[in-house]
């Protein structure tokens, strides 16, 4: 087995007095496709935002290419979209091609007209199938259209692991389905692990090849072909 890209260890966690995890430990291994999955308030946000580092464990640790994450300085290397992330950009008055731009590093208003930059995002957007909607306001996309630029956003940095919080919240069943066939291409095609917090796993079609169910303050892996 190769080394794993994220191990956990021992990892417990609490919000003052009310414990979410205890003792959790589990590897995550390159080009996974994971799910983590659970219900309502089990911990699964709090479980992702701890192996991201915005969170710090009272017992454990969460290691990312051998290194605790709280003390990681390659962040590139991640991808995150969070929950609700629709939300936070839906109404921002700026065109797809804007937003992406904004997320490289130095990105601002003033320096669009780089081209180099824009031939790099206008990859990025034909890779997530939204090349033709560059120019076109976010407040003007549908739910799926813009899960897809924000998944664009985090493949600008080239990240060797994406994470998403509830990716399908709010997508109808054919936005799910198509968001589902972008992950695999960029799970198969472009070698990123992915872990994706999702309220239920029930999408045996896809390349989801490990499972991870939030229960009773522990994390268990689980058979991928059970739906939960």
């Amino acid at each position: 087995m190769n080394n794993p890209v994220i191990q956990v260890k021992n990892l417990s966690f609490s919000y003052e007095k009310r414990a979410v995890l205890k003792d959790v430990s589990f590897d995550i291994q390159a080009r996974d496709f994971v799910a983590i999955v659970g219900s309502n308030g089990s911990g699964k946000s709090t479980l992702m935002q701890l192996l991201l580092g915005l969170l710090k464990p009272q017992k454990g640790s969460v290691e990312l290419f051998g290194t605790d994450v709280l003390q990681l300085k390659n962040y590139a290397s991640l991808g995150y979209v969070p929950q609700g992330g629709l939300l936070q950009v839906s109404a921002f008055p700026a065109t797809v091609l804007e937003v992406i731009l904004l997320r490289l590093p130095k990105g601002n208003f003033f320096n669009f007209s780089n081209h180099r930059r824009v031939q790099e995002a206008m990859k990025t957007l034909r890779h997530v199938g939204m090349e033709e909607y560059a120019h076109r306001l976010i407040s003007t996309l549908s739910g799926g259209q813009l899960q897809r630029v924000l998944i664009a956003r985090e493949l600008m940095m080239n990240p060797e692991i994406l994470l998403l919080d509830e990716p399908t919240s709010g997508l109808d069943k054919e936005s799910i389905e198509a968001l589902y066939t972008l992950l695999d291409h960029i799970n198969e095609v472009h070698d990123i692990t992915i872990i994706m917090i999702t309220h239920q796993h029930s999408h045996q079609e896809s390349r989801i090849n490990r499972v991870f169910e939030v229960f009773d303050y522990s994390v268990s892996e689980v058979d991928p072909n059970v739906s939960i």
